[in-house]
């Protein structure tokens, strides 16, 4: 992914590591040169750069480094920066409505295949007990879940 030149954000960069543009250079793992091009205007500052400044700056300033990582459209958990946080209705297991909440899924995933709710359960069960015991969270399945099966290959 390449981003249009944000001088404002790679002045934030600087000023966080108090970086000259040779040390913005080795953070970048660019050499001295392409920093001084992107200082020079209408340059382009491709995404795997801003994670590289987003990782460097993360202890100093989190709050740019989530630009950072905003800005190369990811995330600091994506990156392993941070840890993700777990949801409410997760650390609150006897929450009010989460009866409500499962039913729902299942409501979901019931009205996705028109069948009946009782006849979706197991599956979705089932398909939740597989994600745990692989150490898979919702977020990470979902994105791979949501694109198109690739076609079974012919013998």
């Amino acid at each position: 992914m390449q981003l249009a030149y944000d001088a404002p954000l790679l002045h934030h960069i600087r000023v966080a590591l108090g970086a000259t543009n040779e040390q913005l250079a080795k953070h970048g793992g660019v050499s001295r040169r392409t920093v001084q091009r992107w200082w020079a205007a209408n340059a382009v500052v491709p995404g795997h750069y801003l994670v590289r400044y987003a990782s460097a700056v993360h202890p100093i300033d989190r709050d740019l480094a989530v630009r950072l990582a905003t800005a190369a459209g990811t995330t600091l958990v994506a990156l392993g920066l941070e840890a993700p946080q777990p949801s409410p209705l997760v650390s609150q297991p006897h929450s009010v409505g989460l009866s409500d909440l499962a039913n729902s899924v299942v409501f979901a995933a019931a009205d996705a295949v028109d069948l009946a709710p009782k006849a979706v359960r197991p599956a979705v069960v089932a398909a939740f007990a597989q994600a745990q015991k692989l150490g898979l969270t919702v977020d990470a399945l979902l994105p791979e879940l949501a694109r198109s099966p690739k076609p079974a290959a012919r013998k």
